[in-house]
């Protein structure tokens, strides 16, 4: 019957052990998806307390570190990051900042180790996202009619955006 110990040990340890693997790479894979932050999380958009009405209003009272997260709907607003953190929208396809027809570039970073994500960028008479330094995570955002709707320009420096995944829209001819 000793025999029998280690075999029985053996399976057991095996067992757990495929039992614990899957949950080790689906935790990897939901951290690669979405940028993570050690920093607060300042909400835009909304209905609950403390939530701010313009993204440039979170921004400025972010840190450097911390999450801006910006609900579902029609923003008409120039976005300026000047600090390292993440931009997260909660829809790419309802999430939109929009020039409001007021020129210039619509989303500009001018610091690196930012992210800008899930949202529309349209309507910019310049540049959709204009990043000025290096480090940058842009993904899953829709950019339509910017710079005169040329699809192909809508983003400025993307060499350095560590992930781009991008789509992009133009509905002009």
């Amino acid at each position: 019957m000793n025999k029998n110990i280690p075999i029985v040990v053996g399976i057991t340890i095996l067992f757990l052990g495929t039992c614990i693997t899957p949950t080790v790479a689906t935790d990897t894979i939901e951290q690669t998806s979405m940028p993570t932050s050690d920093g607060k999380t300042l909400y835009v958009g909304g209905t609950g307390p403390d939530n701010y009405t313009k993204i440039r209003d979170a921004i400025d009272d972010a840190s450097d570190g911390d999450t801006v997260f910006v609900y579902n709907g029609t923003y008409y607003e120039h976005v300026h990051i000047y600090k390292s953190l993440n931009l997260i929208g909660e829809n790419q396809e309802t999430t939109i900042i929009d020039s409001g027809g007021v020129g210039g570039d619509l989303v500009w970073a001018t610091v690196s180790d930012v992210s800008i994500c899930f949202f529309t960028i349209q309507n910019s008479t310049n540049w959709g996202i204009y990043l000025y330094r290096d480090n940058y995570r842009v993904f899953g955002n829709i950019i339509k009619d910017n710079f005169d709707g040329r699809a192909d320009n809508n983003i400025l420096n993307c060499l350095l955006v560590l992930w781009c995944n991008c789509f992009y829209l133009s509905e002009k001819t």
